[in-house]
């Protein structure tokens, strides 16, 4: 039987938690829109699936999100933003350091 080299953990619901909710709340508070138009806002075009799926580098991100919620964010605040959705599960960082001792680990 061969033994893994890599191992890969998924950072969003395999490391931390994932609540859009929190951080929809945050941008509703810091744009003045409701939860719910920032969700429609930043869903348009596709914007958001195209986001998670790495197509945009950082300053076209902080550039399109500050359009569509009609906002003046700093790169700061998005990422403090962004954070705002994941609450790190300190098992699994646990389990990656037990085995991080016996192959490579990717997150």
């Amino acid at each position: 039987m061969s033994v893994a080299s890599i191992v890969l953990f998924d950072f969003g619901d395999v490391i931390a938690t994932w609540d859009a909710a929190a951080r929809l709340a945050e941008y509703a508070r810091l744009s003045n829109l409701s939860p719910e138009a920032v969700e429609e806002r930043l869903a348009t075009d596709g914007f958001w699936l195209a986001t998670d799926r790495g197509a945009f580098t950082g300053d076209e991100m902080e550039r399109r999100i500050n359009e569509l919620l009609g906002c003046d964010l700093s790169r700061d605040e998005l990422v403090r933003l962004q954070a705002h959705a994941f609450t790190v599960r300190p098992e699994m960082v646990r389990l990656a350091q037990e085995v991080a001792a016996s192959a490579r680990v990717g997150i």
